[in-house]
């Protein structure tokens, strides 16, 4: 099998966004953290409580701020533990988060979601809170436990979350993914949630390159505010829309060179004249 590497790395933990709270025009994407879990135990049993690591992702909006509660609603709940293609549990819903309180400052958190375990048994269940002392928000620590009386299943989860972006990514080779059989091509761009986020013949058809030599790549990306994305290319070439293309220059997805190459390192006062130095990172 060929080996691959990664040859480049973004949006990666949203740092800034930790300090603030999330917008109120958008929804925040919030993943689970290490040492979230869930428990499945049996009161008439008397069997170990054994914890299983969770994995997922959540939204969070803001629905009303108000003199002493701030309410937000929780939705695309998307939790599993074990394999995310054959989980050990699976659990998906939504629900309400609320922070605040006269005094001292609390949260309170209610989940309707339907929890699946591993024998494809799947049943409704509500989830609240039995901890009230929050950590600095908007990293969100809470543990819920099943309302409905169980004698032989009761569900508890430990949910620690922030609003981490997803990691985008591209490699160097090709490959097949054993998951979804999806082949992915060298140049996507991919996000460590186990999806293509934009092929590359998609961002090569932006800027007018529709029959591309096999050796083109994308070789540097990031992305702007509104969801525009910059990239590089790694050879010259020329567009059906834009004419000459260099593999130093700065492209967008909106169909535009942003900036030359030679815009880039002007200031350098390069000699002779400004040749293209290619492109290999920018932010």
């Amino acid at each position: 099998m060929k080996a691959w590497k990664l040859f480049w790395v973004l949006l990666a933990f949203a740092t800034a966004s930790i300090a603030q709270q999330p917008a109120t025009n958008r929804a925040w994407r919030y993943t689970l953290l290490d040492a979230s879990a869930i428990t499945e135990d049996c009161p008439v049993c008397g069997r170990p409580t054994v914890p299983y690591p969770l994995r997922g992702t959540f939204d969070l909006l803001l629905e009303n701020f108000g003199p002493l509660f701030t309410t937000y609603c929780i939705t695309n709940v998307q939790f599993y533990a074990g394999q995310k293609d054959s989980p050990l549990y699976s659990v998906e819903g939504n629900g309400v988060y609320r922070i605040g309180g006269p005094l001292a400052i609390q949260q309170d958190m209610t989940l309707r979601t339907e929890v699946c375990n591993s024998t494809t048994e799947c049943r409704d269940v509500t989830f609240t809170n039995n901890d009230v002392a929050p950590v600095q928000f908007p990293l969100i620590q809470i543990s819920v436990t099943q309302t409905q009386a169980s004698f032989t299943s009761v569900y508890t989860m430990q949910i620690i979350a922030a609003p981490v972006r997803e990691i985008w990514f591209g490699v160097m080779d090709g490959f097949t993914s054993t998951n979804s059989g999806t082949e992915i091509m060298a140049g996507d761009v991919l996000s460590q949630q186990g999806r293509i986020v934009r092929p590359q013949t998609e961002l090569f058809r932006s800027i007018g390159i529709t029959n591309p030599p096999p050796t083109l790549r994308v070789d540097a990306l990031d992305v702007v505010p509104g969801g525009e994305i910059y990239f590089s290319i790694s050879e010259n070439v020329i567009s059906s829309t834009l004419g000459a293309l260099q593999h130093g220059d700065l492209l967008s997805d909106r169909g535009k060179i942003v900036r030359s190459n030679q815009q880039l390192t002007a200031a350098f006062g390069i000699q002779p004249g400004v040749p293209d130095v290619g492109l290999d990172q920018h932010e």
